[in-house]
């Protein structure tokens, strides 16, 4: 692979690393609790399965999931974001490369990307292995920032007159349902849909001018998934996968 595609992982974990775990929470509940049950229309976890969370840095969205059932395994590339959880206890949590994950084959039921996917500047590699670990028949799940949302581009896409690189890994991006569809077909999967949604609130942005504008851009937000033109244009692009 050529290098221009590759992730740098010693960025990203320095940016991780630097962070305290609150700050690095970035979705209100109300917002985690949105994506909980998108989740829950497409995958209902039961007693035996096993479900894995990648990039779950402190396991804000990892806590979510032991109401659903199942055994939950969580993987980071930050070892000291890892350590601010509160849920160490619980939680499975695991050191590692979501390029090379340090699990066996045919391990898991369910895969999530907790807002992952767009800090890898080629999808092949994440999409591989998770179709790896997972069953036959096991599904995957992801949400991303979308790039066809107007705000979105405005604030985060590097071609915008109006982007900062503040709080922002150099690896980021935004990504599209059809990049999305195409590493995750391409990959082995069976089921592949990708679709964005609106109204998933944020606490915490580190910009602080961007912050005071937070409470206004949550509710256009709101206002904004409401509409039929959510579903191409919504802030966050939500995949669905199944192998």
């Amino acid at each position: 692979m050529n290098n221009s595609h590759q992730q740098n992982k010693e960025e990203e974990k320095l940016f991780f690393s630097n962070f305290q775990s609150g700050d690095y929470d970035v979705f209100a509940d109300s917002g985690y609790r949105r994506i909980l049950s998108f989740f829950r229309k497409e995958i209902t976890p039961d007693a035996g399965c096993k479900i894995l969370d990648l990039g779950c840095g402190s396991g804000a969205f990892t806590r979510y999931l032991f109401g659903l059932g199942g055994r939950v395994f969580a993987l980071d590339i930050s070892c000291d974001l890892m350590q601010r959880s509160g849920d160490k206890d619980r939680i499975r949590f695991s050191a590692g490369d979501i390029e090379n994950l340090p699990f066996g084959d045919n391990t898991f039921d369910v895969v999530i990307f907790s807002g992952v996917l767009h800090h890898f500047r080629a999808l092949s590699g994440p999409a591989r292995e998770a179709f790896r670990v997972l069953k036959k028949g096991g599904k995957c799940f992801a949400f991303d920032p979308n790039n066809k949302n107007p705000i979105m581009w405005i604030l985060r896409n590097k071609k915008s007159p109006f982007y900062s690189s503040k709080g922002v890994t150099p690896n980021e991006r935004l990504l599209t349902a059809g990049e999305v569809e195409s590493a995750f077909c391409s990959a082995g999967f069976s089921k592949v849909q990708a679709f964005a949604v609106s109204g998933i609130s944020y606490r915490y942005i580190h910009s602080r001018i961007a912050r005071l504008f937070l409470p206004l851009y949550n509710f256009i937000d709101y206002i904004f998934s409401k509409t039929s033109f959510a579903y191409r244009h919504g802030s966050f692009l939500l995949t669905f996968t199944q192998k």
